[in-house]
């Protein structure tokens, strides 16, 4: 093999400074400008090519003036226009033409680094220097809600970044988050790209400052939970102490998750949300209205504190206690207890979970009076078995059927029917099954829809993309309405959106219609990252187990038409072994947003019920 020549040794050395960056490339030019300054310098002493008078500026003709005058020429293109003697001005000339060539070459270098740093800025490469931030790792349409529903959390109180990091384009994010939630005056978003699972693309968003972290579960991901473990594994070597919460598709991979994830961490299972969600919006009208009243930021939400001045007090009377809150559990040794026993005497360190419009509204103050004389606890309802019709298909329909059949009073039934063939065994339940198209007038009409009970419309979300799926839920929705309207009949109709745009769509028609979505997730997911205290919580809420919400007649508390204080109805329930949340009032039913749902009420005001109102209470199943 030859020996490199000596123009290929230099042309190497003069593409490795080019390499180098900016400074490097400078540096040259500088090298280069000196090289040749001191080479015209002596070109004209050595032939004394000296002018015929002195030019101005020039204190003599020394040869460190000369170098002087000639570095002034590079620089400024005019110097050269007074001097005299044709081999000075030959001379001059020539390195006026360099100094151009080089200035210009200076202007590019710099206009080229500028365009780099702002390519890199709009590649969102960059390391965010912020502290007590939240961050989001991944990206899927539960973003934009998450954030929005931040941003309402942040606006009686300090306002801190939000920091997005995920393999799309940071101007594509940007644009998308501007385009659904606009410019909030006093929030900061920041939005990097990059791969969630990797350290290194991690550290650009500081997640050992950061106030939370929130792990999404990609949409177009084949293996959404596995890629969130990963995320979690990754955290795990950058962060201590940083509270994460990590959104599941799956509870099969809920124990994989609890082994990567630290202590720190807490899960929540979006596709199991929304499944119990629609079971208790199909047993209790209005289900669906409180959960998103109590899952956004936008009205009451729940609070975890302590009240030592509640020590030795009941339970019951510490219902009362509360003027602008409404205490609904106790957190005692770790254990989240809602709906607890009314003579459960709380103690000095007990949390208690409340209900309320912002951290002002949680102190206390003495017990409300109460008028046993309208309290009636002696009506009484028996559930009677229904029958439950379900439009649809995803993977989740086995444990949709099966907790049909857990919550629903023995003798019930359910219809399900899809366009895709798909085995479902339930060896207690009444449980039916036919292929047919949903979509289809004739197939509904031959349903005897207005025979059941209960109708659930739920996606195809795993055969179909997002937005085909919620189409063909909105075209059953619009018949099932049809048919409601044309028979008179009073099926109630629980319908499971993907996107919560479609959501809007779909919620503009009727106010009868319980629409539960993947929105509802990102409320949780919203309202989680900010109190991780209330994974338990929600865990216990919309669980299997213990209490749940339910809308009960007015009429098993207190009479109608007669003025009734919120503490005698706080009182009635509590005699009956449930706690007061709110009602509903049944002349409202129709009115937006709240569609007559009043959540938290002041302890010392009174309301006056009609026939067909509601309390909403937590209650054992």
């Amino acid at each position: 093999m030859s020996r490199p020549t000596l123009p290929e040794r230099f042309r190497y050395w003069f593409d490795s400074v080019m390499a180098r960056g900016t400074v490097s490339l400078m540096g040259l030019l500088a090298l280069a400008s000196g090289a040749f300054i001191l080479a015209i310098t002596g070109v004209v002493v050595a032939f004394q090519l000296y002018p015929t008078r002195l030019p101005d500026g020039f204190s003599s003709l020394e040869p460190e003036e000369i170098l002087w005058g000639s570095l002034v020429r590079v620089l400024s293109a005019g110097s050269f226009r007074e001097d005299e003697g044709w081999g000075f001005r030959v001379a001059m000339l020539v390195v006026t033409i360099a100094g151009l060539i080089l200035v210009a070459s200076l202007i590019g270098i710099v206009s080229s680094a500028f365009d780099r740093r702002l390519l890199e800025l709009r590649k969102g490469r960059s390391r965010v220097l912020e502290t007590g931030h939240t961050v989001i790792l991944g990206w899927s349409s539960k973003v934009i809600p998450i954030v929005a529903e931040l941003q309402l959390a942040q606006r009686n109180g300090r306002r801190s970044p939000f920091v997005i990091l995920s393999p799309r384009d940071k101007v594509e994010v940007e644009d998308e988050l501007r385009a659904r939630i606009g410019r909030q005056r006093g929030s900061h978003i920041i939005v990097r790209s990059g791969d969630p699972m990797d350290p290194t693309d991690l550290a650009m968003v500081s997640p050992e400052a950061a106030r939370s972290i929130i792990v999404i579960s990609p949409d177009t991901a084949f293996e959404p939970d596995i890629e969130v473990i990963k995320t979690v594994l990754a955290l795990n070597r950058a962060v201590q102490n940083i509270d994460i919460i990590g959104e599941l598709r799956s509870t099969s991979n809920l124990e994989a998750a609890r082994l990567a994830g630290s202590a720190s961490v807490r899960w929540v299972i979006g596709d199991e949300l929304i499944g119990r969600l629609t079971l208790h919006s199909v047993r209790h009208d209005g289900i669906s209205v409180v959960s998103r009243d109590l899952l956004d930021f936008d009205g009451d939400e729940f609070y975890v504190t302590r009240r030592a001045e509640l020590a030795g007090v009941t339970y019951a009377e510490a219902q009362r206690r509360f003027e602008f809150a409404t205490l609904v559990g106790v957190v005692r040794d770790g254990h989240v207890n809602l709906n607890p026993v009314s003579s459960l005497s709380l103690h000095e360190d007990d949390e208690l979970v409340l209900i309320a419009p912002d951290e002002r509204g949680l102190g206390t103050g003495p017990a409300q009076p109460v008028d046993s004389s309208l309290i009636d606890i002696t009506h009484q309802r028996r559930e009677a078995p229904s029958r439950t019709l379900v439009l649809g298909q995803h993977s989740g329909m086995q444990s949709l059927v099966t907790s049909l059949h857990a919550y629903f009073p023995p003798g019930s039934s359910a219809h399900l029917v899809s366009s895709e063939a798909r085995e479902v065994t339930e060896p207690v339940a009444q449980v039916t099954t036919q292929l047919a198209d949903t979509t289809s007038r004739a197939v509904l009409d031959s349903l005897d829809i207005p025979s059941f009970d209960h109708v659930v419309v739920v996606p195809y979300k795993d055969s179909l993309p997002t937005h085909s799926a919620d189409a063909r839920t909105l075209v059953t929705l619009l018949h099932l309405r049809d048919i409601r309207r044309a028979s008179g009949a009073h099926f109630s109709v629980v319908t499971e959106m993907l996107d919560d745009r479609n959501t809007e769509i779909a919620d503009a028609d009727s106010a009868d219609d319980v629409i539960v979505s993947d929105l509802l997730v990102s409320r949780l997911l919203a309202q989680v990252s900010r109190t991780p205290r209330l994974v338990d919580v929600f865990d216990r809420l919309f669980g299997h187990e213990g209490s749940e919400t339910h809308l009960r007649p007015v009429e098993q508390y207190c009479p109608t038409t007669v003025p009734v204080s919120v503490a005698t109805l706080i009182e009635a329930a509590s005699r009956r072994g449930e706690t007061f949340m709110g009602y509903r009032v049944a002349a409202r039913i129709h009115e937006r947003p709240d569609f007559g749902v009043v959540i938290n009420p002041r302890t010392s005001s009174s309301v006056t019920f009609a026939a067909g109102d509601r309390l909403i209470v937590l209650a054992d199943r």
